[in-house]
């Protein structure tokens, strides 16, 4: 473990090295190039944003760190909005067309995901004997079948929002008598401070 521990940091100083010299010789080349070849160049940094740099972190960080691929979707939406940012007007179309496409992929892990849905469940209620906690269980969870990488964990957050969105924090779950039970905004004290709040703005 503390082998891998120096490799692993200098594969990150490399990563972040490699994002930054990208992007800063990329503005210098498009401010100091003729106008003419301006187009041609701005594509070639278009390249080296969405195809050049996603490619070294996989095999920086990725394939050294034995992580799951789906982590690549976050990297190339990133490396996309940072593209349509600095890019001139031209190279954005091609950014929305790359968008496009990979919205498919996006599209492919939710199928994935679906496909999860029983044995995700079936986790669930091995969570839900020890803890009745619903967005903590069902977090768990996802991330024990779908990885515990940003996306799930972005993904789980919003079907814990739209299930209490819809009204279903007032379903009543049963508890075993050993576990105390309580109402947040009861014992929390959220209604006497927002309360205050209130008062003070209005």
């Amino acid at each position: 473990m503390t082998v891998s521990q120096p490799k692993s940091y200098k594969n990150i100083y490399l990563t972040i090295l490699l994002a930054a010299a990208i992007l800063l010789c990329g503005q210098l080349i498009l401010y100091f190039a003729p106008l003419p070849k301006r187009d041609v160049l701005a594509t070639g940094f278009l390249a080296d944003i969405v195809i050049t740099f996603p490619a070294a972190y996989y095999f920086l960080i990725i394939r050294q760190n034995q992580l799951k691929a789906r982590r690549m979707l976050l990297v190339i939406s990133a490396s996309l909005l940072v593209a349509y940012l600095i890019l001139p007007p031209h190279q954005k179309y091609y950014v929305l067309q790359i968008r496009q496409a990979s919205v498919l992929l996006e599209l492919g892990f939710l199928v994935y995901a679906i496909s999860k849905i029983k044995t995700i469940i079936s986790v669930y209620k091995q969570q839900k004997t020890d803890y009745q906690d619903f967005s903590y269980n069902f977090s768990k969870s996802l991330g024990a079948i779908l990885g515990n990488s940003l996306p799930v964990k972005m993904l789980a957050s919003e079907i814990v929002m739209l299930r209490f969105g819809l009204g279903c924090w007032k379903k009543f779950s049963p508890i075993p008598a050993n576990i105390k039970q309580f109402s947040i905004y009861k014992e929390s004290g959220y209604t006497s401070f927002f309360g205050v709040i209130l008062a003070i703005f209005i």
